[in-house]
C-alpha cells in the first residue's frame, strides 16, 4: 500500500479581513525528497536561505534589495512555481470568506458544532476532505498522511474533528526548533495560499474586475488543483444533517 503526504498551510487569520485560504500540496515521500533538493537549489541560485511570501511580496529581510527589480522577482517566482509543479501531484485549495462564514453562522448552527465557529477549521477540514476524495478516486487503497503547519488560530477545533475521523495527521512547525531545519513543502504551500488569498480578496473587493497576477495565472496554468472558493451557505443548505438551521422562533 502506498502513502501520500499532504502538507497544509493557511493564509489569513480569524481576526483579519477578506478570506481565509487553506492549501494542501500532496505527493509521495520520494517526490517530496526530490522536491526539497530542487527547492534548495533554487534558493541557493538566487542567494536566499528560505522563502516566506509576505517577505517576498513586501521586499523585506532577504528580499529588501530586490525591490523594483521585476525581472529578477518574476524569474524567481517562475523557478519556484516550476519546482512545485514537478514536485506535487496535486493541490487542494479552499477559500472561505470571513463575512460569508459569519452570515452563514447566523442562519445555521456552525458555532455549536465541532468546528467551534472557526472559519479556519471549517476551511482546513474541507481541504482535507478534498484530498481524501481525490485519493479514493485516483489511488484507491493508498493512505494519506496530513501534515499541518502548526500555529494557526482554530487548530484545537480541527484536532477534535480529525481525531473523531481517525485520520493520520500531525502538526509541525515550519522551522524545527531543535536544529533550524525548514520544511520546504510548507514554503511552497505558503506561496500558493498567499497568491490564492490575494486573488479572491481582490475579486471580492471588485467583483466585476477579475484581476489575476501573472504569478497566480502561472500557478493556475501549471499546477493541477481541486477546490476554490467555498460557498458556505450553499454547503450548509446542501447538508442540513450536518449543519442544522437555526430556529426562527422568537
Amino acid at each position: 500500500m502506498g502513502v501520500f503526504n499532504c502538507y497544509y498551510d493557511a493564509s489569513g487569520t480569524q481576526k483579519g479581513e477578506g478570506s481565509i485560504v487553506v492549501v494542501g500540496l500532496v505527493s509521495t515521500v520520494e517526490k517530496w525528497i526530490r522536491f526539497e533538493k530542487a527547492w534548495n537549489a533554487a534558493l541557493e541560485e538566487f542567494g536566499v536561505t528560505h522563502f516566506h511570501m509576505k517577505d517576498f511580496a513586501h521586499s523585506r529581510r532577504e528580499f529588501q534589495d530586490w525591490k523594483g527589480d521585476e525581472p529578477k522577482r518574476a524569474a524567481f517566482l517562475n523557478r519556484l512555481i516550476g519546482t512545485i509543479k514537478r514536485g506535487a501531484h496535486k493541490a487542494f485549495i479552499v477559500s472561505v470568506s470571513l463575512d460569508e462564514f459569519a452570515a452563514a453562522n447566523r442562519l445555521y448552527q456552525l458555532s455549536e458544532l465541532y468546528i467551534g465557529g472557526k472559519a479556519y477549521s471549517f476551511a482546513a477540514f474541507s481541504c482535507m476532505l478534498l484530498a481524501r476524495d481525490w485519493i479514493k478516486r485516483k489511488y484507491p487503497g493508498y493512505r494519506i498522511h496530513d501534515i499541518v503547519e502548526k500555529g494557526d488560530d482554530g487548530q484545537p477545533e480541527l484536532v477534535r474533528l480529525v481525531n473523531l475521523m481517525k485520520w493520520e495527521f500531525c502538526f509541525l512547525p515550519k522551522v524545527d526548533p531543535d536544529n533550524g531545519t525548514r520544511l520546504r513543502a510548507f514554503e511552497a504551500a505558503d506561496l500558493v495560499a498567499w497568491e490564492t488569498k490575494r486573488f479572491y480578496d481582490d475579486f471580492n473587493a471588485q467583483p466585476r474586475v477579475r484581476r489575476m497576477r501573472q504569478s497566480n495565472r502561472r500557478l493556475n496554468e501549471m499546477l493541477p488543483f481541486d477546490g476554490g472558493r467555498l460557498d458556505v451557505e450553499a454547503m450548509c443548505a446542501k447538508y442540513p444533517q450536518f449543519y442544522p438551521p437555526r430556529s426562527t422562533d422568537l
